[in-house]
């Protein structure tokens, strides 16, 4: 039984990075042998095939290049079942100049329209806060008419 379960977990994780949770609940809804599941996640772990942190930057990494901030991006990974802090998602954020840079593009493509501007960045999951300061920097800076 444990080879078959080892066999599943191979071939699932031949094909994407799975993090230990979701690996998990996948082997115990198919085989349904928890000892035998937990046998073969020690196993994969011990052999580097599960490793949550790098699942976990390329995550990250992917959802920073999609455009989501890190309050977006730290919920999605709780409902992974990992859990990480907004300081350690904010060690991959591009800078606030990215951001900003991003804002003016959809102030422009918005024709100036202020709220759903905030709206699309606030959905995107970055600060209500932080938006709104960077388009206030970004109206000064570049003449826009609020």
């Amino acid at each position: 039984m444990i080879d078959d379960i080892l066999k599943y977990a191979l071939r699932l994780l031949s094909k994407k990075d799975y993090f230990e949770s979701e690996i998990r609940n996948k082997l115990v809804k198919k085989f349904e042998d928890n000892d035998g599941v937990e046998e073969v996640i020690k196993k994969l772990k011990d052999l580097k095939y599960i490793d949550d942190n790098r699942v976990s930057e390329q995550f990250i990494k992917s959802q920073l290049r999609k455009g989501y901030g890190q309050y977006l991006i730290k919920k999605k990974l709780m409902e992974k079942g990992v859990v990480i802090s907004i300081s350690e998602i904010g060690a991959y954020l591009s800078e606030e100049e990215d951001l900003k840079r991003k804002i003016a593009e959809k102030l422009h493509k918005y024709h100036n329209d202020y709220e759903k501007t905030v709206a699309y960045f606030y959905r995107k999951g970055y600060p209500y806060s932080l938006i709104k300061r960077l388009i206030s920097e970004v109206i000064e800076d570049e003449g826009y008419i609020s």
